[in-house]
């Protein structure tokens, strides 16, 4: 894992930990972050991240690099629907 990964896992722990109440944060076992996909163009990184928690929700990293900036956005998943295509 080379430090871009560890750093936009970092972020993730950070974010879970700072909206997590003390009840919460003190039943929680380190969660284990893990990334789903990642990829590089130019001098950005994306990440799409998830956590071994069951709370629907995953996390969206992106460096830009020409700022040297990270940004970290947060989803949850509303909905799972199959939409069958071609069905005969």
């Amino acid at each position: 894992m080379d430090q871009m990964d560890l750093y936009a896992i970092n972020l993730v722990t950070y974010a879970m930990h700072e909206q997590m109440s003390m009840e919460e944060l003190s039943a929680l076992d380190q969660p284990d972050v893990y990334i789903v996909w990642k990829a590089k163009v130019l001098k950005n990184w994306k990440y799409v991240l998830s956590t071994s928690r069951a709370d629907g929700r995953y996390y969206e990293a992106t460096y830009n690099g020409e700022k040297q900036e990270w940004y970290l956005d947060i989803y949850e998943k509303v909905s799972n629907t199959c939409i069958p295509v071609g069905k005969k």
